[in-house]
């Protein structure tokens, strides 16, 4: 499942990332959100996705700041493989762990608030203990091999990194997945201004949405299925606990929500929504799914209005 590169905006308060084709090079994408305030996250005011925000903590290699600039984040991971020219490339990762097909996996890692690489994250399969993790360098890349090809998530923790983790159908599909990471003491920042003390007992998820175009959108209201936990959307301020849809930000964000499988449902006036490629599909073609993990910051690809 591959996205194009115009939709690898920056992605989340509470988590997501965008990856570019085919290259371990150290583009930036639009990462994790983990608590803090760049996307779909928690609530409260927070930082620009683009501009520094409370929680910065360990940056890499100053040296990837341009590359980091073709990225921009719309609070979560979002994986982009080569059309073109990775399919070689695929073929040549491609093993096998039994009767599962693998790949390998390579990107960037960069803080969230301000986009420089983040060294020393650990890099996993979610749930895969067989497999070997890998580890961010100076200059926040990694390189992640024996992927399967399937439903799951990858895990990126340490380093004063809130563990977060992106879900897709298959980050199997992709080659190139770069992650903007939310620190722990942002998300916990962001806790506060909701009012919230972080449940570690409770899972955390950020979401973002956007036209056909690659822009984010404003005007949509997410829904999740139970509900629980608190919600916020994300402004060019920070998270505003007030709003009840998205701002031209295009991201909101649930804390403490309870652990299991939901459904997130996205309404605009005019357009209708429906979660991007790479998404979990959910009881209908509207929905997107996704497992809540207790003590994890979840994100995914981003919801697409036309």
């Amino acid at each position: 499942m591959k996205l194009d590169n115009k939709w690898i905006l920056a992605m989340v308060v509470l988590g997501l990332s965008v990856g570019a084709c085919g290259d371990d090079s150290g583009d930036d994408g639009a990462g994790e959100t983990g608590t803090t305030g760049t996307s779909t996250g928690a609530q409260t005011t927070m930082p620009n996705p683009t501009t520094e925000g409370p929680g910065d903590t360990t940056a890499g290699d100053d040296d990837d700041d341009d590359d980091d600039d073709d990225d921009s984040s719309t609070g979560m991971a979002t994986t982009t493989g080569d059309d073109d020219d990775d399919d070689d490339d695929d073929d040549d990762d491609d093993t096998s762990t039994g009767e599962v097909a693998t790949v390998t996996i390579s990107g960037v890692v960069s803080d969230f608030a301000n986009a420089t690489p983040v060294e020393n994250v650990d890099v996993c399969v979610y749930e895969e203990d067989r497999i070997p993790c890998a580890t961010t360098d100076a200059k926040g890349m990694y390189s992640l091999t024996g992927v399967p090809v399937a439903e799951g998530a990858i895990e990126f923790t340490g380093n004063g990194r809130f563990p977060s983790l992106f879900w897709g159908e298959g980050p199997q599909m992709d080659d190139t997945l770069n992650y903007n990471s939310l620190s722990v003491a942002a998300a916990g920042f962001l806790a506060l201004a909701l009012g919230e003390d972080i449940d570690d007992m409770q899972g955390h998820l950020a979401l973002a949405v956007g036209d056909t175009d690659g822009n984010l959108l404003s005007e949509v209201t997410f829904t999740m299925t139970p509900a629980s936990g608190v919600q916020g959307y994300l402004t060019m301020d920070g998270i505003d606990p007030m709003l009840t849809e998205t701002s031209e930000v295009g991201f909101s964000g649930w804390i403490n929500v309870d652990p299991g499988e939901v459904e997130i449902t996205a309404t605009h006036p005019t357009l209708t929504c429906s979660p991007g490629p790479g998404a979990l599909i959910g009881s209908t073609p509207d929905a997107l799914r996704i497992d809540i993990t207790a003590g994890y910051l979840g994100s995914t690809y981003p919801f697409i209005c036309e």
